[in-house]
């Protein structure tokens, strides 16, 4: 069984942390992989972990840096943790598209 299929159902079940953790622990990412990333980022922010979602959406961008909704949540993030210029960057990428 291919772990990626369990993502989904951890994060359901707010096993978020183990999700990531076995997202890290693949060999090679996959067609795919920045929606699992994606759930994992969103379950953290439910969570109220914004360091972790944060780290997770940064992980999503490595993979495909052209999806709006991470850029839109990271720099969400960014301005509520008053990191305003790396938000900045990521806010004038979002009003380019």
């Amino acid at each position: 069984m291919d772990v990626r299929s369990l993502i989904p159902d951890l994060v359901t079940l707010g096993r978020i942390e183990e999700a990531a953790g076995h997202l890290q622990n693949l060999d090679g990412a996959t067609e795919g992989d920045e929606e699992l990333w994606s759930l994992v980022a969103r379950g953290y922010m439910a969570a109220g972990r914004p360091e972790d979602a944060t780290a997770a959406w940064r992980h999503v961008l490595g993979l495909n840096g052209g999806l709006y909704e991470a850029r839109k949540r990271l720099a969400q993030l960014l301005l509520e943790a008053g990191r305003r210029p790396e938000a900045l960057d990521h806010l004038a990428w979002l009003a380019d598209r």
